[in-house]
């Protein structure tokens, strides 16, 4: 692939990652940062997970192809009167088309990475591996200790993932756990009311 075409080509995936909706994990994200409900979740400890409900909601109309301003109100409208779901409506949809909504967007891949090194650390093992490992690796068997080999195979078994140690499938779980989990659950995420814990 010539420059020109890698170019044109990374430019086209930037483009859908920023046409694409916001994750439910990221939309409670930045509410919690934002509070425009003021509910005052960063002052107090265990109200980490306060807008959870409210990004699934969101995330599950955009997915249904509802504007954005539209699955907010979706979502608003049965929690408070039309007067109330009118005025907070606009700092919702600002805050979610704003910035910091647009770096989420840009740095998730990151972010997915940093959670799948986190949940299958066995899956980068052979970056340390010494020329005796690289070779027995190359021959298709793990050079690691068989109990340290047992305790991620029987791991991915819970998860139902493969057992092959590059299963793809690792990744598809580390996204959706990236994506529709908590975002406490992020890797290196620093936030106040969960640091004073």
């Amino acid at each position: 692939m010539s420059h020109k075409k890698l170019k044109a080509f990374e430019a086209e995936q930037l483009q859908q990652v920023l046409n694409s909706p916001l994750y439910p994990s990221e939309i409670s994200y930045l509410l919690y940062q934002a509070d425009p409900l003021s509910t005052g979740c960063m002052q107090n400890a265990g109200m980490e997970g306060e807008h959870d409900q409210i990004g699934r909601w969101i995330y599950d109309d955009l997915n249904f192809g509802e504007k954005l301003s539209i699955a907010v109100f979706n979502t608003l409208s049965p929690l408070f009167d039309e007067d109330k779901t009118s005025q907070i409506q606009p700092e919702f949809v600002a805050l979610l088309t704003g910035v910091e909504a647009t770096e989420f967007k840009t740095a998730r891949q990151q972010r997915i990475d940093a959670m799948h090194v986190r949940l299958f650390p066995e899956s980068y093992d052979h970056i340390n591996d010494n020329i005796e490992d690289a070779r027995i690796r190359r021959s298709g068997k793990d050079p690691m200790p068989v109990e340290y080999q047992s305790v991620w195979k029987a791991k991915r078994r819970e998860l139902g993932i493969g057992e092959e140690i590059f299963n793809p499938e690792s990744l598809i779980y580390a996204e959706k756990m990236y994506a529709h989990g908590p975002w406490t659950a992020w890797p290196n995420v620093n936030h106040t009311a969960v640091d004073e814990k």
